[in-house]
Parts: C-alpha cells; structure tokens; sequence
C-alpha cells in the first residue's frame, strides 16, 4: 500500500470557490504568471 502526502493550504473561498487573497498576495502572483511564459490554463493547473 502506498502513501499520499496530502499539503493542507488555508486559502479562503467565496460562494462561488474563489480563491481570497490580498492584492499583495495576487500581485506576486500576477508577476509569476507574466515570467512563467505559460498560458492561464497551463499556469492555472500548476
């Protein structure tokens, strides 16, 4: 039988399951998101 490791993150929804994060916390990641190269559906699934 093999084991799962599982990372817990409390990362906070609205209703409709939006990730809540502070316009620092989305900066950083929109920053990420111009460097990566990807597509949003590529960078999304990361």
């Amino acid at each position: 039988m093999e084991a799962i490791e599982v990372e817990v993150q409390n990362n906070k929804r609205d209703g409709r399951g939006r990730q809540l994060r502070s316009a620092e916390e989305w900066a950083q990641l929109a920053a990420i998101y111009r460097e990566s190269g990807l597509t949003q559906k590529a960078f999304a699934k990361r």
